[in-house]
């Protein structure tokens, strides 16, 4: 018995091995036979086995089909031919990953719901209020200028005291060279420099320019000569030199105000939440209004008090003006200094 059960082995083990056989069960053979089939496995086991490997061979690559074409994981397991699977534990699990393919990923989606803004909420922010008290006072600095500058030179007592018609020709040459280096100076700082080193540059390069306003009475009285065969009856004695040189400030001192003022606008912007944002740019222009009412009051009775009250000189009351207006652009340029920076981390909760 034990030599026909070894041919019968061998035999069965060859025909397994040529695929024309199935494996043999081991439980198909009773312990007392006496016979080894180590190289054999067990039915059950193996058969299953394999068809959990094939379905998952078959799984694996429909996935990485579908990452290689750019299709739809989801919509390449819909399409994958299933009538192979005929175990209910394999289809058990075909379904679950079809499930699990096709189900939205929301273990990362986060909902944030911000309280609507109010002016408040959007003054009590730091960095926001920082940002909008450096544009409300550059406001009123810029609108103190231009209230000045033509006091200036209407006064006779502290400035050049020339016509209506000489200023608008200072402020035309002015608004031209304004018109032709304004784009290319200010695309220039803010390509070169970035957005918050702008905004630190462009007040000490704007205000401090104010300072020579006052050196125009002495130019003018050094080119008058060139004036005294012209008999004007309006008693205007401007010189070119003098309007190219104040044309060329008061466009200087603009342009670098308009770096400031497209700078401060950006920034301002990105301290707050975009569903936050109109409320902050109400805000903003409610206080830029009032500032900049604000500076041609005080720039008036700034140029009044230097010119007739008597206490000031008038040959140092232009000074004084354009001195103090200076100072208070330099402050501003401090300011900016040490308080404008741009927040690291964007807290959305928070804003």
């Amino acid at each position: 018995f034990s030599s026909i059960a070894s041919r019968f082995q061998r035999a069965h083990k060859k025909d397994y091995e040529d695929g024309m056989a199935l494996p043999l069960c081991s439980l198909q053979v009773k312990q007392s036979d006496k016979v080894s089939y180590d190289a054999i496995e067990t039915c059950d086991t193996s058969s299953d086995n394999n068809q959990e490997v094939e379905e998952d061979e078959e799984e694996d690559e429909v996935l990485k089909l579908a990452k290689v074409r750019n299709i739809d994981s989801c919509s390449a397991l819909h399409s994958m031919d299933t009538s192979s699977i005929s175990s209910p534990s394999q289809s058990k699990k075909f379904s679950t990953a079809k499930n699990n393919e096709c189900q939205p990923n929301t273990t990362n989606t986060t909902t944030t719901t911000l309280p609507p803004a109010t002016l408040s909420s959007l003054w009590h922010r730091k960095h926001t209020r920082q940002h909008l008290l450096t544009y409300f006072f550059f406001s009123f600095f810029t609108a103190g200028v231009d209230e000045a500058f033509p006091l200036f030179c209407i006064s006779k007592d502290i400035g050049l005291g020339i016509a209506e018609i000489s200023i608008g020709k200072i402020l035309s040459l002015s608004g031209i060279l304004f018109a032709l280096l304004n784009y290319i100076v200010s695309s220039t700082i803010i390509s070169k420099c970035g957005l918050y080193k702008s905004l630190h540059m462009a007040p000490f390069l704007s205000s401090p320019i104010i300072f020579l306003v006052p050196l125009s009475i002495l130019i003018n009285q050094y080119y008058d000569s060139y004036n005294n065969d012209n008999n004007l009856t309006n008693g205007d004695n401007l010189s070119w030199p003098t309007a190219i040189y104040l044309s060329f400030i008061m466009s200087w001192n603009r342009i670098f105000a308009m770096v400031f003022y497209a700078g401060i606008t950006i920034a301002t912007n990105r301290t707050v939440h975009v569903s936050h944002r109109a409320t902050m740019n109400g805000l903003s222009m409610m206080g830029g209004s009032i500032f900049k009412a604000m500076g041609p009051t005080f720039a008036g009775f700034l140029v009044a008090f230097s010119a007739s009250s008597g206490v000031i000189d008038s040959d140092v009351g232009s000074v004084v003006v354009f001195g103090l207006l200076g100072l208070i652009g330099l402050s501003i340029g401090f300011f900016s200094l040490l308080y404008l920076r741009e927040e690291e981390v964007e807290d959305l909760e928070e804003r």
